[in-house]
């Protein structure tokens, strides 16, 4: 039969598992997706979507906080990720999140490099 200690130790490491696990699972559920962050984007009425071979690109700016926002699509080699511009007083700014694996990211990056050249031209 088990110490108390013994007891103890094992139930504080249970107890120690159990909120690490529920702390990873709140993570997760506030992480963005690439589907949340498409939904919300398409969702909103002063966004016009604009859809390309590669990519769905929305314009969000006719509002006090203009946006482009490009999504890549389903069978590309960069999918699934997102590029962000939004328009400052002082600057654009540029977001970007890849939500691929490791081995996709220089895909990634080139379809970046890609809409960069595109839109200085």
């Amino acid at each position: 039969m088990a110490s108390p200690r013994t007891v103890h130790a094992v139930y504080g490491l249970m107890f120690a598992g159990l909120l690490a696990a529920r702390a990873a699972s709140a993570q997760d559920a506030i992480k963005p997706t690439y589907q949340a962050t498409f939904d919300s984007i398409a969702s909103r009425p002063d966004c016009k979507k604009h859809d390309y071979p590669d990519f769905i690109w929305f314009d969000c700016t006719d509002n006090d906080d203009p946006q482009v926002w490009y999504f890549t699509k389903p069978g590309t080699p960069a999918h699934p990720g997102v590029l962000e511009r939004r328009v400052t007083s002082t600057a654009i700014e540029t977001n970007a999140h890849s939500y691929g694996p490791d081995d996709a990211q220089p895909a990634f990056q080139a379809w970046m490099e890609t809409i960069a050249r595109a839109l200085m031209h």
